[in-house]
């Protein structure tokens, strides 16, 4: 009776005549609770049969390639394809023409006059040392023939090239007006690379070689 009472452990693993399981503590809940092996396997037969959206895509406009009969032919030029037509064929083709022969060959320049604006712009002029005249008319260093008839016949201007400092002056021609870099200087004026001389509506930029850094003596 008193056995019953307290739960007196009965031979054979039983308690007041109930089986008690024994659980050890380090069995994992996957062994104890383990799925039958017979169990059906899941039903994923619904994957094949949903659609799978597309992403929409739009039409491409056909390319059609046209070449020109006016544009030059692309050319081979040091391993590259070079299209003399194209913005990207910047490259000067090995087998291009040279400039031809300047007419105007002097030895030993000191620096070069270069028509920027008016007439005869583009044209250049070889400057030497000592003294250069600008003018319209034949014997003038510099002869700006080319239709402004506001500069003057002869001496409208000078230069003078200075031997001592290596640079370039502008004198005192005559009684024309002359204006550098846009007024009227006070003559003589010394002259720096890139400065512009203007003689009646032509504009000359100056192109200085000879420099205290660089001279022929």
């Amino acid at each position: 009776m008193i056995g019953r009472i307290f739960g007196r452990k009965e031979p054979g693993g039983r308690i007041n005549g109930v089986d008690k399981p024994i659980v050890h503590q380090s069995v994992p809940d996957e062994v104890l609770n383990k799925p039958a092996e017979d169990a059906p396997p899941a039903d994923m037969s619904w994957m094949d049969s949903t659609p799978i959206p597309q992403k929409a895509t739009q039409p491409q406009p056909e390319v059609v390639e046209t070449v020109s009969e006016s544009q030059p032919e692309a050319q081979e030029v040091a391993g590259q394809a070079w299209d003399a037509g194209s913005d990207t064929g910047t490259e000067t083709p090995k087998n291009a023409a040279a400039n031809p022969p300047t007419e105007a060959r002097v030895k030993y320049p000191h620096g070069w006059l270069v028509v920027v604006e008016g007439a005869g712009v583009g044209e250049w002029f070889v400057l030497e040392g000592g003294v250069s005249h600008i003018g319209r008319e034949e014997g003038q260093t510099v002869r700006l023939d080319y239709g402004d008839s506001s500069i003057a016949p002869v001496r409208h201007a000078e230069l003078t090239y200075n031997e001592k400092f290596h640079v370039f002056e502008l004198g005192d021609g005559g009684q024309s007006a002359v204006r550098l870099n846009g007024t009227v200087p006070r003559l003589p004026a010394k002259l720096r690379d890139g400065d512009v001389i203007s003689v009646g509506g032509t504009s000359l930029r100056l192109v200085g070689l000879c420099t205290p850094n660089f001279n022929w003596n």
